[in-house]
């Protein structure tokens, strides 16, 4: 019996599983295929865009298990009922624009999904209002702009329109203190510049500007003013040059000056002849000329002229006063020009002045003659009239010269001074270059002839020399007394100017001399110019190696001419030039011109950082040289001023090259306290606080690395690393500023290059002297 309920109830219970899973299988079979409408929509948003534009977004909703095929939308304008805008949007794109509204019109929105099976619950309701259609915004950034007497510019930014399309602007205006108007009622157009022309001179104007579309005008902007300019009587006269065309003849020529916006109708020209008094030459020349040719004067004659500008309001007043003197009879005189068959008149070439230069070698580190790299030349062309095509003839002529130096002058004719003497040695190169111009063209030129002739002789025909330059020809030279070793001739048309350049050398000395120049055109009628006692030539100095005096001490002046060029022709820049001491000697500058100036080691191409100082009027300045050698220095500001110091051994034997091989390879000079040099184990005192030092060297050996290392070992041997560039040449330089970290004590400074220690040098700092 107990086996059988046991069976029996097992049976039980294997029906009773067996009933529930095929029921709980039945209904997971019936969930698994049910189909229904879509799930209510969210996140609905409707968003104003203009007057007559609402966009509307939503999320996807749950499709039901059959795909969504569309939208309904529900629309509620203001207080109307609701109603079905939308019945299927027909796609699945989850926004929409609702465009053609109302403007300033409230709207009310509700959106629900649909498929195959029916239409989804709305969302929520969502409302936005178009915009309300206004007048424009106020306008703003407006500006007024002074353009002239009688007319003032504004221009503004476009302001927002209201979402009506501007169709114009209106204006108004506050002339002075009278009450504002409206000026332009509507301009009819949206630009937004304005020019009010025809207002009166000297006038303030205030303005307002305001936009206008279909529904108003828009509020005016911030009031804006300006003045017209006043008319006037034009400006002074500037750039007013009188010139001597002959001895009858002087033309004059001047700048346009600003008319005072009322324009010039002539010019007035005073002139005053010698010692008479000053007479209205021209009230009014009746044309806007700006130039004039004066005729009919006196010979040889000085002439002063003044012009003025005339407007419909007044003169304006004369420019300052220039000078001429017509020349001499039958030096000018006008040709007849035969081309033409006609008498027109046009005057000899103008022999506008000449240039005068000698050439120097350059003696290099190695007490040779250095190897041609450039000519160490001032750039003339910067300062005076030079001819830029005589530095070619020059690189073919003194290449073999090497590094040479050329020096020298332009003396212009018209400035009616005298010309510089110039000094030069026999079996010097020199060359002279002479400017001369045609008023037609300087290709006109046919002749330039120059003579030489002692300053005791009054008469060309005792001239020493003769050079003929006829276009065309050869170059003929007369010289019976053999006073040249050689001349040639490089002419050359620069510009408007026609340069006869001539290549010398004097083979014999002449104590002063005095020279006469001509020159001619096709009409073979000559100008003249005559310079008196121009150059003087002597045989070189005696240059000995040895002296049989040197002093520990040397004074340079720098002279009042150092800023002018003229101090190279007779060397005196730095005066003495090549000043003479003795080891440990010590040079001081005294600067006694009224410029400021510099005295800079090395030269215009190759500063070698040896020493500078900057030398303001008045002010004088000390450096010692404790090797031997030779130093050339140069004024940075003035680059033509240069000069060098010499200094001699303890046998008084002249150095041969410009630095000692045996000098150390590491200087420290002491800034702060003017120009000491501190040598190996030296004493440094200074009172002073602050510790400025320029720390110097020189690598003997060059290799491929541009740098060095600089330690420097304070005395509690705290060290301090920099690192220096190192020029071509092997030279580098630091300025070093210990300000109030110095301590006294011993210093050490260590250079090392490419690893291994190059230069040592230790000294003392202490502020007081050490006993």
């Amino acid at each position: 019996m107990r086996s059988f309920f046991t069976m029996n109830m097992n049976k039980k219970i294997f029906f009773l599983f067996l009933s529930l899973s095929v029921l709980f299988s039945f209904m997971l079979s019936e969930d698994a295929f049910a189909q229904t409408k879509p799930d209510r929509v969210r996140g609905l948003s409707a968003t104003a865009i203009s007057t007559t534009q609402i966009d509307l977004s939503w999320n996807e909703p749950s499709d039901g298990g059959l795909p969504i095929t569309g939208y309904q939308i529900e629309r509620k304008k203001a207080s109307d009922p609701w109603e079905i805008y939308i019945a299927d949007t027909g796609n699945t794109n989850t926004t929409y624009s609702d465009q053609g509204l109302d403007p300033d019109t409230r709207y009310r929105y509700k959106v629900a999904a649909i498929n195959a099976i029916d239409i989804g619950r709305s969302s929520t309701a969502k409302a936005a209002t178009t915009f309300a259609i206004t007048e424009p915004n106020r306008v703003t950034g407006l500006s007024a702009t002074t353009i002239s007497p009688t007319q003032i510019d504004l221009s503004w930014n476009e302001p927002y329109d209201g979402e009506s399309p501007i169709t114009g602007y209106q204006i108004e205006r506050k002339k002075a203190s009278d009450p504002w108007e409206i000026y332009i009622a509507d301009t009819g157009n949206t630009n937004t510049t304005y020019s009010d022309q025809g207002l009166d001179p000297d006038t303030r104007y205030r303005y307002k500007v305001a936009a206008i579309n279909a529904i108003g005008i828009g509020t005016a902007s911030t009031a804006k003013a300006a003045t017209t300019t006043e008319i006037t009587e034009p400006d002074r006269v500037t750039g007013l040059t009188a010139t001597a065309i002959s001895h009858t003849q002087i033309n004059l020529s001047w700048n346009e000056p600003y008319d005072g916006e009322s324009p010039i109708t002539g010019y007035q020209i005073e002139r005053k002849k010698a010692s008479d008094p000053w007479e209205i030459y021209i009230a009014d020349t009746g044309n806007t000329n700006t130039t004039y040719s004066d005729q009919g004067l006196d010979p040889d004659t000085r002439y002063r002229y003044k012009v003025a500008a005339i407007n419909a309001i007044d003169i304006g007043r004369s420019s300052t006063i220039v000078t001429e003197t017509t020349l001499l009879p039958g030096v000018y005189l006008p040709p007849v020009d035969t081309s033409t068959g006609t008498s027109k008149i046009r005057p000899p070439p103008q022999i506008q002045g000449i240039g005068l230069y000698k050439f120097t070698t350059h003696v290099g580190d190695d007490g040779d003659t250095k190897e041609y790299d450039a000519p160490l030349n001032l750039p003339f062309d910067q300062y005076f009239p030079y001819s830029k095509f005589s530095d070619e003839t020059d690189f073919k002529n003194y290449k073999e010269m090497g590094a040479y130096k050329k020096l020298g002058l332009y003396h212009d004719f018209s400035k009616k001074t005298l010309a510089p003497k110039f000094f030069a040695e026999t079996n010097q190169p020199v060359q002279l270059q002479i400017r001369l111009w045609d008023m037609l063209s300087s290709s006109k030129i046919e002749h330039l002839s120059l003579y030489t002739y002692s300053t005791s002789s009054t008469t060309v025909e005792n001239s020493d020399v003769e050079i003929i330059f006829d276009k065309g020809k050869p170059l003929d030279v007369i010289d019976p007394n053999d006073i040249f070793k050689y001349v040639e001739v490089y002419p050359s048309y620069e510009d408007e100017w026609l340069w006869i350049n001539l290549d010398l050398m004097f083979q014999k000395p002449m104590t002063s001399s005095n020279i006469l120049l001509q020159s001619w055109h096709e009409s073979r009628i000559p100008s003249f110019v005559q310079v008196d006692d121009i150059w003087e030539i002597s045989n070189p100095q005696s240059n000995t190696d040895h002296v049989d005096e040197v002093n520990l001490t040397e004074e340079v002046e720098i002279t009042h001419g150092t800023s002018n060029p003229t101090c190279k022709m007779d060397d005196s820049c730095f005066t003495p030039s090549d000043a003479k001491i003795l080891e440990g000697g010590i040079i001081t500058w005294f600067n006694t011109d009224s410029f400021t100036h510099t005295v800079t080691s090395g030269s215009v191409n190759n500063n070698d950082n040896r020493f500078g100082y900057i030398l303001f009027p008045g002010q004088t300045v000390q450096h010692e040289f404790p090797y031997k050698g030779i130093y050339d220095y140069y004024c940075a500001l003035h680059p033509w001023a240069n000069g060098s110091v010499i200094v001699y051994g303890a046998d008084f034997e002249k150095p041969e090259t410009s630095f000692d091989e045996s000098q150390p390879t590491l200087l420290v000079k002491s800034t702060s306290g003017g120009s000491l040099i501190i040598e190996n184990n030296d004493v440094y005192v200074t009172s002073s606080r602050d510790l400025h030092m320029n720390i110097s060297g020189h690598i003997q050996e060059l290799s491929t690395s541009n740098t060095v290392k600089i330690i420097i070992i304070h005395p509690d041997k705290i060290t301090k690393h920099m690192t220096a560039i190192v020029n071509s040449d092997g030279f580098y330089s630091m300025p070093v500023v210990l300000n109030k970290h110095w301590m006294e004590g011993t210093y050490e400074i260590i250079t090392e290059y490419r690893g291994e220690q190059v230069a040592q040098l230790s000294f003392l700092v202490s502020d007081k002297p050490v006993r």
